[in-house]
């Protein structure tokens, strides 16, 4: 897609994207299924990663790169995965159903985008994304982590977040993994 002058910052096209595929998977999902946005690019079904989202931007253009585990999930090391299709054992929907739903979605989210306030994208990703003070990694490109519990998302799309025995910083990318119940810490 090619950026307007007027549109927002093109890092929150993630935050568009994300919206766009909750929507579309929460579609096939039975009531009351737990999914989440999990910053800054995929989408959890429980515990599990069913999709993905990527972008590249060269100028003024922008590749929005989608991945949705419909009917399979692939085994990643260290990764827990799922599809819709195991979520949802009634459903009877191909990969061109789930293409053609989430084209629209995304067609809806992207011109909200452009045409209200970015607080209003924030404020809907943050709805659906993690809980105030989850337990969070953050993993940046040089291999520094950094954990400590979730504060929300900056007006520009930004992860607050509060170290162990530290104050509050904002990361604008990096690897994030929740530290589930069952798993310890480390400093």
């Amino acid at each position: 897609m090619n950026l307007r002058p007027a549109d927002h910052s093109a890092s929150t096209l993630s935050l568009v994207a994300g919206l766009a595929v909750f929507d579309c998977v929460s579609r096939y999902l039975f009531d009351h299924t737990p999914t989440l946005l999990k910053w800054p690019n995929d989408l959890l079904i429980g515990d599990r990663k069913a999709a993905g989202i990527l972008l590249e931007r060269q100028g003024d253009t922008v590749v929005v790169g989608i991945g949705v585990n419909v009917s399979h999930s692939p085994e990643i090391p260290g990764r827990k995965t799922t599809h819709i299709g195991y979520e949802n054992g009634k459903f009877a929907n191909g990969p061109d159903g789930v293409l053609d739903m989430l084209a629209n979605h995304f067609a809806q989210r992207l011109a909200d985008w452009r045409d209200q306030p970015l607080s209003l994208t924030v404020l809907e990703w943050a709805i659906r994304s993690h809980r105030f003070n989850d337990r969070l990694r953050v993993t940046d490109a040089g291999g520094k982590v950094l954990q400590g519990h979730y504060r929300g998302i900056t007006p520009d799309g930004g992860m607050r977040i509060l170290p162990n025995g530290g104050a509050e910083q904002v990361v604008h990318a990096g690897d994030v993994s929740l530290l589930w119940n069952d798993e310890e810490e480390t400093a």
